[in-house]
């Protein structure tokens, strides 16, 4: 969110989420639903993939790396 000039209050709102939400879920308390990360990827232009690390760039494509 740094390099983004992004605050934690920023990001809430973009996902459409309470910024105290948020932060259980930054901080670990509370477990954040598949849908909340896409949203999140989505805000950071990048796929659910891509935010969760499981695609290498040197992959061509997400069916690529989970046949890996």
């Amino acid at each position: 969110m740094t390099r983004r000039r992004m605050t934690r209050t920023d990001l809430a709102d973009a996902i459409g989420m309470k910024p105290a939400s948020l932060i259980t879920r930054l901080s670990g308390r509370t477990s954040w639903r598949v849908d909340e990360l896409a949203a999140v990827a989505a805000v950071f232009g990048m796929t659910l993939a891509e935010l969760l690390g499981k695609v290498h760039p040197s992959h061509a494509s997400i069916s690529e790396a989970v046949a890996a």
